[in-house]
């Protein structure tokens, strides 16, 4: 157990710090940016709503004074129309309560991984800084343990990782799609890490 103990305390501490520093500032610094987006998402939805509502206001304010005046006969077929548009309206002002609903939802799924991602980030950090004076690993073993330690970290974001062949299958779920990126040395880990979050 010692060992074990040991030999985690000598990966952790072997990264190349600035490097991955970096990399996880760069993690937060995008989910921060989503989160930003989420909430500029849900008010614009919001102004929609309220613009709706003025309109369906002014609208049956329109058709309540049509329905008091003496060219009434005159007026039906306007009055027509003014209800079809309420209709439409009204269709389109519960589309978009359900839109925010729904963005609501995913604003706070997202919260909840950004601070759990910044929790570990921190976690990281803490590591780095107090392990790195203390490593005694072969170059090349710390290096495939970083890599691999930082993949199991993106598996949160939505990827896979099969570690026969070296591979990553990125799932995009927005765009829904996926894409498949081969790990060799010829790839850096900052190319690897910008592919995967730019395919997230």
């Amino acid at each position: 157990m010692d060992a074990l103990k040991s030999a985690v305390l000598e990966t952790r501490a072997s990264f190349d710090i600035q490097n991955d520093l970096k990399l996880l500032d760069n993690i937060g610094s995008n989910l921060q940016h989503l989160n930003s987006l989420q909430s500029s998402d849900l008010k614009e939805k919001k102004d929609e709503i309220n613009d709706l509502k003025k309109r369906l206001k002014t609208l049956s304010d329109t058709i309540s004074e049509l329905k008091l005046s003496p060219k009434l006969k005159n007026a039906k077929n306007d009055l027509i129309e003014l209800e079809n548009q309420m209709f439409k309206i009204a269709n389109g002002l519960t589309k978009l309560n359900m839109e925010i609903n729904s963005l609501k939802l995913t604003y706070n799924q997202d919260l909840k991984q950004l601070d759990d991602l910044e929790d570990q980030i921190q976690g990281l950090k803490v590591g780095f800084k107090s392990k790195l004076a203390e490593s005694s690993a072969e170059p090349d073993e710390v290096s495939e343990k970083s890599k691999l330690i930082k993949l199991r970290l993106y598996e949160s974001l939505g990827l896979k990782l099969d570690s026969g062949s070296k591979e990553i299958l990125v799932l995009n779920k927005q765009e829904n799609k996926t894409s498949v990126l081969k790990v060799d040395d010829s790839y850096s880990e900052y190319f690897i890490s910008n592919y995967v979050w730019n395919n997230i």
